[in-house]
């Protein structure tokens, strides 16, 4: 095959994946990643994307011969480099573990590309600039073969660059070429991305009955574990962080890697007791030795003026007391409980510079606690509120937080609790900037299931 042929047959693949991403297979995609089967693999999810269905979009394209150069829709699009006379291009890729191999997989987008000219005085002259496409792709045309040329890769902010001298990922991001070239790639990292090949992971578990009183017979029965990313199965069996009468069921896990400091925060659910702190109890453990761990009751959110809801007592006295036994196997309702799973208490928990942040289910509210200075006090609480949707027939249940390169995001749904109508299902993601939210992402959840 010809370059001028292959570049136009790419080019054509890549334009009909896009559409067919957006309109059709992300919206499946996203559904199959979210399953209790999906299998881990070291592949990103832009490569499954494209792995899955290259065969069927390059035979489709093979089909035409369409001239899509010097055209307004060949402009909004960067092919891969398409090689030949006056012409350097490359790729840029993700190098997160600092290994100096393409960890991204699908390349980097977003990524400035300056071109200056140099003169042999080693002067040099902006000529022009380019951004890389979603798969890290990017090239200049209409060069003079022999020339050298200065590039310069601007990354998306927050993203630090690694010269990729460890490994053959990519050079730095100043580099001075010579015309033509398709050689010309670079590798950029953040070290929050780093991460071990085998990491430690850390999981809760849900343990029935009421595990506080003396003798309850789950009060020894694992309620936080870990185990590696690779294991499978029971062998070897996961490792015992924390029993359930040591922090009850509990949901939330975030991890200050800087201390070492896992934090677990408490959770509503049927027929689990709570810990020792309650519904706005949160817990810590100092990840330095998972073979010694120690748990440690940290905080109870209410007692620093954040109310998030009312649950009776795990056993049977006091107002809205939930009668759970103390043995694993005894039957129990738990009818308080019921209508308080995920409307009260707190949701997805994480940390980030010296602060705790969680969805507070009741008040739908985010909350950032500053523990940089140990014990908080009310002083130490930030509140944010979450807008209202708009929902119809049902509430607004907000609940998912992750924080990304400095930005926190928050995922909720309309329940359709009221109407129980599929089409008044929705899901919601809002990004917190400059203290306010923002809507970034909205779809409905009305699609069939299974």
């Amino acid at each position: 095959m010809s370059k001028l042929k292959h570049y136009r047959v790419q080019l054509l693949i890549r334009i009909v994946l896009y559409v067919f991403v957006v309109l059709v297979f992300l919206p499946n995609l996203v559904r199959a990643n979210n399953t209790a089967d999906f299998q881990k693999s070291s592949d990103s999810f832009a490569k499954k994307i494209f792995l899955q269905w290259q065969n069927q979009m390059q035979s489709t394209a093979a089909a035409f011969n369409l001239n899509l150069q010097n055209t307004a829709l060949s402009s909004m699009m960067v092919a891969p480099c398409p090689g030949g006379a006056g012409v350097i291009g490359g790729k840029v890729v993700g190098d997160f573990n600092y290994n100096g191999q393409d960890d991204q997989d699908a390349g980097l987008g977003g990524v400035v590309v300056f071109l200056y000219s140099c003169d042999v005085s080693g002067n040099s002259s902006f000529v022009t600039s380019v951004t890389t496409d979603g798969f890290g792709e990017y090239f200049f045309s209409g060069l003079t073969d022999g020339d050298r040329y200065r590039l310069e890769f601007i990354p998306p902010s927050l993203l630090e660059y690694n010269d990729g001298r460890s490994g053959t990922a990519g050079g730095p991001s100043v580099q001075f070429i010579t015309s033509p070239t398709c050689a010309a790639d670079a590798s950029f990292a953040n070290p929050v991305d780093f991460c071990q090949s085998n990491p430690e992971m850390a999981a809760t578990c849900f343990v029935n009955g009421d595990p506080l009183p003396p003798g309850a017979e789950g009060a020894t029965i694992d309620a936080l574990v870990s185990f590696n990313w690779e294991d499978m199965g029971n062998n070897p069996a996961p490792n015992e962080l924390a029993n359930a009468g040591e922090i009850g069921a509990a949901y939330g896990i975030a991890y200050d890697r800087e201390n070492q400091n896992l934090y677990i925060s408490a959770f509503i659910k049927r027929f689990a007791g709570l810990g020792s702190l309650g519904i706005g109890g949160i817990y810590t453990l100092n990840a330095s030795n998972l073979n010694n761990p120690t748990v440690t009751p940290f905080l109870d959110v209410e007692s620093i003026g954040i109310d998030v809801g009312f649950i009776g007592s795990n056993g049977s006295t006091g107002t809205g007391a939930r009668n759970l036994p103390t043995a694993l196997e005894d039957p129990s309702n738990d009818p308080t409980a019921y209508d308080k799973v995920a409307t009260e208490g707190i949701g997805a928990l994480a940390y980030d510079d010296g602060k705790l942040w969680f969805v507070n289910l009741f008040d739908k509210t985010v909350y950032a606690i500053d523990i940089s200075n140990g014990t908080p006090t009310a002083q130490d609480v930030t509140s944010f509120p979450l807008p209202d949707p708009g929902c119809v027939g049902g509430e607004f249940r907000p609940f998912a937080l992750k924080i990304f390169r400095g930005k926190v995001y928050v995922g909720g749904v309309c329940d359709a609790s009221v109407s129980q109508l599929p089409i008044n299902l929705e899901a919601f993601v809002y990004q917190l900037d400059n203290n306010t939210f923002t809507e970034i992402l909205n779809f409905d959840l009305d699609y069939t299931k299974g």
